[in-house]
């Protein structure tokens, strides 16, 4: 996993583009995480227009990588 304030960096200096798409963040970080993350509050998502039938929905790269941080750093302290 990256560090998440390398993340933030590469996104403040434009290398690294600030949403990925709802497919995307599926491939990388798990359909069952994101999803569950979502519903517990703790990232949102972006659709690019309301109550249109095809639009897309994009996450916040930074706020994915703070949940799986979250996550992570929770699973450890349960199994320690």
């Amino acid at each position: 996993m990256q560090n998440i304030w390398d993340v933030k960096k590469r996104i403040c200096l434009f290398k690294e583009s600030q949403f990925i798409s709802q497919n995307q963040a599926y491939i990388q970080y798990g359909k069952g995480n994101v999803t569950k993350w979502v519903k517990a509050g703790i990232m949102k998502k972006y659709k690019d227009a309301d109550g249109k039938l095809h639009s897309s929905v994009r996450y916040d790269v930074f706020e994915l990588e703070s949940a799986a941080f979250r996550c992570n750093y929770m699973k450890a302290l349960s199994i320690s």
